[in-house]
């Protein structure tokens, strides 16, 4: 059963629409994130290879941890399988990816500034 909008008290109506606009700006910094992340990996390619050797670490660090454990091993496929153009398909869809994007090592790790040389050990190779 649903419920109209208009049929709710005016405190409810506000407290929905209050939601409903930070709903609106979570799914722009989520969407804004995506794509920021997209063009760091295509600005810097030591991000990819960063994020994998990021990647084997968790997978070392979560390994008893089988609620944890999953995440890296799903990245760890997804690195394998489909690289560096499924990441990018991925961050396209921010969406329908939400839950393995905002667990992934790119989000868990800085962004790729100049200053930060774990990125700069993987500069020059090339995705």
């Amino acid at each position: 059963m649903t419920v109209q909008l208009d049929s709710l008290p005016n405190d409810l109506q506000l407290r929905w629409q209050r939601h409903q606009a930070d709903l609106q700006i979570l799914r722009r910094r989520e969407r804004q994130n995506a794509q920021d992340t997209a063009d760091q990996l295509l600005k810097y390619p030591g991000y990819y290879f960063a994020a994998v050797a990021r990647n084997q670490e968790l997978l070392s660090q979560y390994a008893d941890r089988p609620n944890l454990h999953w995440i890296p091993e799903r990245w760890a496929q997804i690195f394998e399988k489909g690289g560096f153009s499924q990441v990018l398909a991925m961050l396209a869809d921010e969406q329908g990816e939400q839950e393995l994007l905002s667990s992934s090592p790119f989000y868990l790790m800085r962004p790729p500034l100049p200053e930060n040389h774990f990125y700069q050990d993987y500069a020059p190779t090339q995705p």
